[in-house]
């Protein structure tokens, strides 16, 4: 195994030097010299057990490697009779919000998401709110003509 030899950023320690850091630790030389360099190795080497043989990193082609399948879907499957419920007026402004504010490099997280847009809705004025609360009783109107039978059953 080769080893290189790298210089440490904290080779300067007379800041800490009149420190007892580890006072308390019984069997430990405080008075002892720690080195400034610090030998590294330059290849990976994993700590395995004896009974595992590791030949390197994986390197079989992609086409090749198993597939993972996605877990079954909890609960019951939807029917394909399912009427989707009419969205509130908070669903609709956090759809408007995500869709234009949110890009998957800043929160990708649909919960932390909702709690970010949930603290923004609870803090607009009513005024603010008035245009989404109109948006969601057009939707529902327009949900009350298309599905005119429609019960909500949990």
């Amino acid at each position: 195994m080769s080893t290189q030899t790298i210089q440490s950023p904290f080779s300067d320690t007379s800041s800490i030097a009149g420190h007892d850091f580890m006072a308390t630790s019984e069997g430990h030389n405080l008075s002892e010299e720690i080195p400034h360099t610090y030998p590294v190795s330059i290849h990976f080497s994993p700590n395995l057990s004896p009974s595992v043989e590791h030949n390197g990193p994986d390197v079989t082609p992609p086409t090749e490697r198993p597939v993972r399948h996605l877990a079954p879907r909890k609960g019951s499957p939807r029917r394909e009779t399912h009427i989707p419920r009419p969205r509130n007026a908070f669903i609709i402004f956090r759809s408007e919000y995500h869709s234009t504010k949110i890009t998957t490099d800043i929160e990708h997280d649909a919960r932390h998401i909702s709690r970010i847009v949930g603290h923004l809705w609870n803090n607009m004025s009513e005024e603010d709110k008035a245009p989404y609360r109109l948006m969601a009783e057009n939707e529902k109107l327009e949900h009350q003509q298309r599905y005119p039978n429609y019960r909500f059953t949990p």
